[in-house]
């Protein structure tokens, strides 16, 4: 491949955060001295609060260009940590440490630093034996031409002293004045926290003890030490400041300055500065109540200023610079270094950019120190400060690999404490501040340090690496999903890789590894830039080198990756020399450009880079003379770069989250995606800047919700709503999901029709026969022509002694009607039934395993709904790419997947053709892997062809996390059973087909409720999964519908109904002619006596008397009647 190589010395646009430079952490009891050669102020030591404990670290700061730095000693001696320690330092450029205590003790020690070589030295003393003390009272004076050192009182080892020691600074012989003080009462007695200061030929001391321990307890003023006549003298006055400790005291202009303070036995602090006059002898109160109050500080006086360096306020500890000018009246007090808390110094650790923060994690902070705390640096503020993390968070350890995750979150691999190497992998979730361990199943890489990590969709690509015996040309990748490692190659380079840098690339059927830079285990510089391409089965092909250039070769470096750039800042090759350059790669034409620069303070290695906006910000490293690197070093110096070339070319792409030309931020609701900012969908809210993924789009908690889209906040949902987490409406429609089942129906056939049928024709046969009945009764001539439809002839009664003869009647026309009507009725109905009724249905269980046939299912659905979902669902009417399934133990001819997006509710529809069960226990897989896959519920619906023609079965089974404070989220899938009983249709008839086949649904088991999720929590799990398994039941149903009659059954049944209905008529119609006759009879009977009684009226009247009875009469005869024939 073609490149381009551009070499160009010039000056890198860059800056310090902040502008003086990061200053020491927050510390009590160090020590300063005024360096006039380079118009400086050192300090040394004290307690560290950031460290909780002792520290020996030199630090100065410039008062020409107000900035702090950092003294590195070349030196395998270093002092332990000491605090309450006092500086003196000579013209020889040598800084004299004296004494002070540290975590074993107080130091009998005076330990030199030269200032030229960097070295620190121990210097021993002659004359009287001076004890390792603190909290004494020191100062430095010239006199008679030579230089000494006066030291008060103190804590030793064994107690609280009383002796002046004078030290010739010059040829360390220490002289005890105590053994000849000439006036024994005059002495101050025990101090301690007093204070010393020199003026013409006199010591004086300045302090206040317990009475308890005071020689007398009104001696409590200004004690001097005349050096000429050897005599102690107080100096006593009737107004005094109040008695203290802990104070400081400074000559200016003839007179001493008594500056804050201190009590022993009480929590009174002293707020206020006095002056005691030596020309009128008296003290006057110069300032009270001073918000700059100081004590426990490091002091130093530079002509009319006294400069406050740390100390503590009350409970407050402070790292800043106040500065007391004596010489203005009134006394000027101002701040010089404000208050800035910092990351401890440190090398080999990493750094991340999430939103508009930049996180810190780890590393080594010097002198076998490792540390994991975590700070943050606001960018926009621009301030500092730790960050409190819940979780088990990774143990201290430097030079293990990291990377970026999703949009808030990142992750490290591995590294070393100096003693033990890692294999440890842990993640951090800025969200809720919490460390999570990763879980592990299966082999994983031995432990190593000094690898690299990059990330992308879940899995985490971990290249190189060393432990103490080889290098490593590896590559595993861990899977989050499943929480596994794959050893994606076992020899991915020329050689093992260490110290390097990687990155990845995304294209549509595999992604690329990228590793720059680094060295082999011994240290050969690695020139090439490779790239490994990787599927999505992870198989690692072989590495391909994409150029070769030794501005690659750089180890301990940082690196920066745009769409279009890639940024190499500063480092080290051959693990001895820091090039104090940074490269810039163009990915469109693939020019690189190199830039040197002699800035001494950015020739580092070991650092972190992280990008935002426009901008580089480099934190921390290791640190080089000439280019060399110097070991057991570190730093916490805070670099800006905004301009890499000092031209056009150098200028910073924009990191994602931000948008050119100017590199705003997205605001607040939005998101970075393909290269803009989108807002946050429905149901959730960010309220961060510069968010560059939909992770750092929340869901609304529960009892909120949001209906626009890029909302920076969640409505309260109104009183008597359900909102669940992640919802869009206080009107979800989801209500109460319980479960439900559909099964098919038993075979009734259309028996009601028949019978509605029949009975309406009943009704309509009696209407017309009752209307026939009584035009018979009413009319004389429709009665008299009703024996013409007579059928039952042979029906009739005959009367004894006459003739058998066929005879119609009018009561016989009358029953032939009615029972031709009857008839057609009962036909009817018969036919009816014959036709629709025929069918009787019988279900049995019986075992499945005698079944003799293939079930099979013509169509299946699998309908599951994930309400109040948080992804997209679907996209353009098809499912979107990150929801699969997978099906285990089905056989089917087809398969279609189908989604809907409605009411925020995502329903992924399977439908199964000619389905069958290959085993006892199947299931359907559905796993949703969109970044926000998550719901506040779930219900699977399965619908099934039963064999029963027109007839299905289905089941509904819901899953509730049982808690509104929680959703169904990760990768343990909620786990819902279904019994499918298989299912046989066997028919007679041939309405329907025989031997059909299908399944019976109905729940099983009660759900196993899988992963989920709190609204803070969401991100740190993965996917959403559903588990639908499916029991083949032991036992099968078998339904069966078989023909009740065959046609001739038929035709015989009809004939004997209609012949037995004939002969119910005929015996009816018996019946009533009986009666009909009977009824006419008496009638006749009635007209014939009628006819006779006439007739004996007639015959009274011509022959005589008679007597006729009748009913209610009696006929006898008068006389007998002899009939003549004539």
């Amino acid at each position: 491949m073609l490149f381009l190589l551009f070499q160009l010395v010039v000056a890198i646009e860059y800056s310090k955060i902040p502008i003086t430079g990061t200053p020491p952490s927050r510390t009590t009891a160090a020590a300063a001295v005024y360096d006039p050669v380079k118009n400086r102020i050192i300090t040394f030591g004290g307690f560290n609060y950031q460290l909780n404990s002792v520290s020996s670290a030199l630090n100065s700061f410039s008062l020409e260009t107000l900035t702090w730095e950092e003294i590195a000693p070349h030196s395998k001696v270093v002092p332990s940590g000491l605090e309450s320690t006092k500086l003196y330092l000579r013209a020889d450029r040598k800084l004299f440490v004296f004494y002070g205590s540290g975590t074993s003790g107080t130091s009998n020690e005076i330990y030199c630093f030269d200032l030229l070589t960097f070295l620190w030295s121990v210097q021993g003393t002659t004359g009287d034996t001076v004890l390792g003390r603190d909290h004494f009272a020191f100062t430095s004076y010239e006199y008679k031409g030579n230089n000494y050192v006066a030291i008060y009182g103190g804590l030793t080892q064994f107690s609280i002293e009383m002796d002046l020691y004078l030290i010739n600074i010059d040829t360390f012989v220490a002289k005890k004045i105590s053994k000849d003080i000439k006036i024994y009462n005059q002495r101050p007695g025990l101090r301690i926290s007093a204070t010393l200061v020199y003026r013409n030929g006199y010591l004086y001391m300045y302090g206040y003890i317990r009475i308890a321990l005071a020689f007398d307890a009104y001696q409590s003023g200004i004690y001097a030490y005349s050096l000429e006549d050897d005599l102690w003298t107080l100096l006593k006055n009737d107004i005094e400041p109040e008695e203290r400790f802990l104070h400081t005291s400074y000559i200016y202009e003839d007179e001493m300055y008594v500056i804050f303070g201190g009590r022993v036995d009480s929590t009174n602090m002293s707020r206020d500065i006095w002056k005691y006059s030596f020309v009128n002898s008296n003290w006057t109160l110069i300032k009270n109540n001073i918000e700059e109050f100081r004590v426990e500080a490091a002091t130093v006086q530079i002509g009319s200023k006294i400069y406050f360096l740390y100390g503590r306020k009350d409970v407050t500890i402070y790292n800043t610079i106040v500065a007391i000018d004596l010489g203005t009246n009134p006394i000027d007090i101002s701040t010089i270094s404000p208050l800035y808390d910092a990351p401890l110094k440190r090398v080999h650790h990493c750094s991340f950019t999430i939103n508009t923060y930049i996180y810190v994690f780890g590393g080594l902070y010097e002198y076998g120190i490792y540390l994991n705390d975590l700070w943050r640096y606001d960018i926009l503020l621009d301030y500092w400060m730790p960050v409190s993390t819940l979780g088990e968070a990774p143990s201290p350890r430097a030079r293990f690999a990291c990377t970026k995750s999703t949009g808030n979150s990142f992750a490290i691999y591995g590294g070393t404490n100096g003693d033990d190497i890692y294999d440890d992998l842990y993640f951090f979730q800025e969200a809720y501040m919490t460390w999570i361990k990763a879980s592990v199943t299966g082999d994983s890489p031995s432990p190593r340090h000094s690898s690299c990590m990059t990330y992308n969709n879940y899995k985490y690509y971990i290249l190189g690496g060393q432990d103490l015996e080889k290098g490593f040309n590896e590559l595993w990748i861990y899977n989050f999903v499943n929480g596994t490692y794959t050893a994606a190659s076992t020899n991915v380079f020329f050689y093992e890789l260490i110290r390097h840098n990687c990155w990845i690339d995304v294209n549509s059927d595999y992604i690329v590894l990228n590793a720059i830079g680094g060295s082999t285990f011994w240290y050969y510089p690695n020139y090439y830039w490779i790239k490994v391409e990787i599927d999505n089965d992870d198989n690692a092909a072989a590495a391909k080198v994409v150029m070769n250039s030794s501005y690659f070769s750089l180890s301990e470096t940082g690196i920066a990756v745009t769409k279009d750039h890639l940024y190499i800042i500063i480092g080290s090759y051959w693990d001895k020399i820091v090039a104090e350059s940074v490269a810039i790669v163009d990915f469109s034409n693939f020019n690189v450009f190199q830039k040197f620069t002699t800035i001494q303070e950015i020739a580092i290695y070991g650092h972190s880079v992280s990008h935002y906006a426009n901008s580089l910000y480099v934190f921390g490293g290791g640190t080089s003379v000439h280019t060399c690197k110097l070991l057991n070093t570190a730093t916490n110096t805070f670099f800006k770069f905004t301009n890499l070339l000092s031209s056009q070319d150098g200028l910073i792409d924009c990191s994602p989250g931000t948008m050119p030309p100017d590199c705003k931020p997205c605001d607040k609701g939005t998101y970075y995606f393909n290269s803009s900012c989108v807002p946050c969908p429905k149901g959730k809210y960010s309220d961060t800047l510069a968010a560059t993924s939909i992770e750092q789009c929340i869901p609304c908690a529960s009892g909120y919700y949001s209906d626009i889209e890029g909302a920076v906040y969640c409505i309260q949902c109104p009183a008597g709503k359900k909102c669940p987490i992640g919802s869009s409406s206080f009107d979800n429609n989801v209500g109460t999901l319980s479960p439900s089942n559909v099964q098919p129906k038993a075979y009734k056939g259309p028996k009601s029709f028949i019978s509605l049928t029949v009975t309406n024709m009943w009704y309509s046969i009696l209407s017309i026969c009752l209307f026939i009945f009584l035009c018979a009764v009413l009319i004389h001539r429709f009665w008299d022509k009703m024996n013409k439809f007579d059928l039952f002839t042979s029906n009739h009664s005959h009367s004894l002694g006459k003739p058998i003869m066929n005879i119609k009647t009018n009561v016989g026309g009358l029953f032939s009607i009615f029972f031709i009507f009857a008839a057609i009725v009962t036909a009817t109905a018969a036919m009816l039934s014959y036709a629709l009724d025929k069918i009787t249905e019988i279900k049995t269980l019986i075992p499945s395993i005698a079944l003799d046939y293939e079930i099979i299912a013509k169509s299946v659905e699998v309908n599951t709904t994930f309400y109040i979902y948080g992804g997209i669902c679907e996209y353009n009417g098809s499912c979107v790419s990150d929801i699969l399934y997978i099906t285990i133990g089905l056989d089917y001819e087809s398969i279609s997947l189908t989604c809907i997006m409605e009411n925020n509710n995502c329903q992924v529809n399977l439908h199964f053709t000619e389905l069958s069960l290959a085993s006892s226990i199947s299931s359907i897989n559905i796993e949703m892997r969109e970044k926000s896959s998550y719901a506040s519920y779930l219900g699977v619906n399965i619908s099934s062809t039963s064999s029963i023609p027109l007839e299905y079965s289905s089941a509904f089974i819901p899953v509730d996390p049982k808690s509104s404070d929680h959703i169904l989220r990760g990768t343990t899938p909620s786990i819902i059973s279904y019994k499918f009983t298989p299912s046989v249709f066997i028919s007679e008839s041939s309405r329907w087909t025989s031997l059909e086949t299908g399944f019976h649904i109905s729940s099983y088991e009660d759900v196993t409720l899988g992963s989920i999720a709190t609204q803070k929590t969401v991100n740190t799990q993965v996917y959403l999964r559903a588990s639908i398994s499916i029991i083949k039941s032991d036992t099968g149903m078998q339904t069966q519908r078989i023909l009740n009659s065959s046609l001739f059954v038929f035709i015989g049944s009809l004939l004997g109904s209609i012949f037995g209905l004939m002969g119910s008529f005929g015996a009816a119609m018996g019946f009533s002619e009986t009666f009909v006759d009977n009824y006419q009879d008496k009638a006749n009977k009635k007209i014939t006596v009628n006819l006779i009684c006439k007739n004996m009226n007639r015959l009274k009247t011509e022959f005589g008397e008679w007597k006729v009875r009748t009913k209610g009469c009696r006929v006898y005869p008068s006389l007998e009647i002899t009939t003549t024939t004539l």
